[in-house]
């Protein structure tokens, strides 16, 4: 049998050059503007193609060529796995029951342990432990020598550092875990500090001398980059403001007799995971290639310049209503930051958006994670991500951008000094406004918030969620600035529809919309469906009835006796339909408001005159329509 030759693929598929990609692409647009119809101008004003190849690499080798765990860690931090760990909040008031669930957690697959301090954060009630008898309960039996145990207390940070180091005395040298020991985060959110810029920088680097001493293999000096991402802010501001705010620390710390090694050794990096697969690898990427380029330029020796980095599961893009699908978004968020590389993960329970998590809702956050070692084995695969064009440069892109925004922040005085000046507060404000009407316009979708929600659910009764952390100073205040204040996408529509249960709960009626259908077969059905997906995410009840004609239509009007009526048919049909319909309704005394469906700009000034009181389309404001007919249709707070 003669042997087999080599499949010669190459010769037989020669390459092709862009410019003949261009011209086909030219041809299919057939005139179309190439910019409107296939690039994607993103939140965070990168500019993505619709392809990326081999040539759009070009001048990228220097952090491409690299391995992983090599400097400047763009492929990763680790050389032979990308493992990282799995960690859990407790956030049970009660810290006998919260040591419990730590327990009970490692017992089930926990990895590490993260106890939630400071009571209203993310909604959490936080655990009760305010003092060194309460810490030493938090802490009993807990092997932290191997387990890693973290701590979320926010502005109490630096206290509940010193309790946990009294109550476990000389066992404090054997901690493992950390602490977000962060005074310029919690300035970012409270806006006060009782420390001027000199205290904040003197506490911080006794606090540094204090940790090394006392508790070595245990980290405490935080940025947190995610505080940006959760108000609202984009994936350049939560990268180049926590490069900024690292700075910062390191600039001043090594003013106050530390080396820039000893200052990173205790610290650490806390991202939040948003939403955008793809981003969220590339952010990872660009988040170790910045940090290692400035943690060089502090003298920092390469093999050390790579940063601890914990990621969460971002609140931002978390909901109340349809709460199971916070699920699948933890899922793609979890999986990106396992290929983008990360030291630890939480994947935060899909229900603590509106309560405390249970027993079901925290085995679910913590088998994600199991899922993606053990099954998909993630952990084994180093750079899962590497051969990317389309990531390879979007890492480029967000590391650019993000390095000349810690610029702009040096060259107006650093972080602390734009903070205060209110600049990074205006910046990420305009940036979540920005996403809010985007989400307003359902041009940004949720699954069961602005696109097909589950219209008879009922969340109102479910709520136990507290509200956020007190911002009220304690004693002298030095320094006040605005706070940036966590938000969540579907906040607006949520408001809109717990205000509509509010009210059918006071009145024991819920507002009423009949949809009729008439005239062309497909644009009714098509308009229909629209409205009652639109509706649905203001919580209005709404019923569809297909009619053959304007008497029809007014006897199901009558015998229904809705709120408001909306009429689906097609722009053509709506001049012969709408008029005499409306006559017929004011004929038979009722004063129903009639809304079309679409935007006939032929017709709208004569629909106007014929009565028509509203048209809603796809450009719709829908947060604005759906809260003005609430407000028409007597819905009170």
């Amino acid at each position: 049998m003669d042997k087999m030759k080599p499949l010669a693929l190459l010769e037989t598929f020669p390459p092709v050059s862009t410019e003949l990609w261009e011209e086909v692409i030219k041809k299919d647009l057939k005139g179309a503007d190439y910019a409107k119809k296939l690039l994607w101008n993103t939140e965070d004003g990168v500019t993505l193609r619709p392809y990326y190849r081999s040539e759009d690499l070009k001048g990228l080798d220097e952090f491409l060529a690299v391995a992983p765990g090599e400097y400047p860690f763009t492929r990763g931090a680790k050389r032979n796995a990308n493992d990282w760990r799995i960690r859990e909040e407790i956030a049970e008031s009660d810290p006998v029951k919260a040591n419990e669930l730590a327990k009970k957690a490692i017992e089930a697959g926990a990895e590490e342990i993260c106890f939630v301090l400071e009571s209203g954060v993310d909604g959490l009630r936080g655990v009760a432990a305010y003092d060194v008898q309460q810490m030493s309960i938090l802490l009993r039996s807990i092997a932290f020598e191997k387990i890693p145990v973290h701590f979320r207390a926010g502005s109490r940070a630096g206290k509940v550092y010193l309790q946990i180091v009294e109550a476990l005395g000389p066992r404090a040298g054997r901690l493992t875990g950390s602490i977000d020991y962060d005074p310029l985060g919690a300035l970012v959110l409270t806006g006060f500090s009782p420390s001027d810029r000199k205290g904040i920088f003197d506490e911080v680097a006794e606090m540094v001398r204090t940790a090394r001493a006392k508790t070595p293999s245990f980290r405490m000096l935080a940025v947190r980059g995610g505080l940006f991402n959760e108000a609202g802010g984009t994936t350049i501001q939560e990268l180049g403001y926590a490069l900024a705010q690292g700075i910062e620390y390191f600039a001043e710390l090594t003013q106050r007799n530390l080396t820039a090694e000893q200052v990173t050794g205790k610290m650490f990096l806390r991202f939040s995971i948003g939403p955008n697969f793809f981003f969220v690898i590339a952010k990872l990427r660009a988040a170790r290639l910045v940090w290692a380029e400035a943690a060089k330029a502090f003298g920092i020796p390469e093999n050390a310049c790579a940063p601890v980095v914990d990621l969460r599961t971002a609140n931002w893009n978390t909901t109340i209503y349809d709460p199971h699908v916070n699920m699948l978004r933890a899922t793609t968020e979890a999986m990106a930051a396992a290929v983008g590389g990360c030291n630890s993960l939480t994947v935060v329970p899909f229900d603590a958006a509106y309560k405390a998590p249970d027993d079901f809702s925290r085995r679910m956050a913590r088998n994600t994670q199991i899922i993606l070692k053990k099954e998909s084995y993630l952990d084994r695969a180093i750079d899962p991500a590497a051969g990317s064009y389309y990531i390879a440069s979007v890492t480029n892109s967000v590391a650019r951008e993000s390095w000349k925004l810690m610029q702009r922040v040096e060259s107006a005085g650093g972080f602390l000094a734009s903070l205060q000046a209110g600049t990074i507060q205006q910046e990420v404000n305009a940036a979540r406004k920005n996403k809010e009407n985007r989400m307003a316009l359902r041009r940004r979708k949720l699954l069961g918030t602005n696109e097909y929600p589950n219209r008879k659910e009922r969340m109102l009764d479910k709520l136990t969620r507290v509200q956020g952390p007190s911002a009220h100073p304690e004693g002298q205040v030095a320094i006040h600035v605005t706070p940036l204040r966590p938000h969540r996408a579907a906040e607006m529509y949520e408001a809109l529809r717990l205000r509509m249960e509010r009210h059918a709960h006071k009145t024991a009626h819920t507002i009423q919309i009949l949809l009729l259908e008439m005239g062309d077969q497909k644009w009714r059905k098509l308009r229909s469906g629209f409205c009652l997906n639109f509706f649905g995410c203001g919580g209005f009840e709404s019923t569809t009835v297909s009619v053959p004609d304007i008497d029809a239509a007014l006897k199901e009007t009558l015998s229904r006796a809705p709120d408001a009526v909306v009429l689906c048919s097609s722009d053509a049909e709506y001049p012969q339909i709408a008029g005499p319909y409306i006559s017929k309704l004011r004929d038979a005394g009722k004063q129903l408001p009639v809304i079309v469906a679409g935007n006939p700009k032929e017709s709208i000034e004569k629909l106007r005159q014929d009565g028509v009181a509203d048209f809603v389309h796809r450009h719709s404001n829908a947060v604005e329509v759906l809260k003005s007919w609430q407000n028409r249709l007597g819905v009170t707070e």
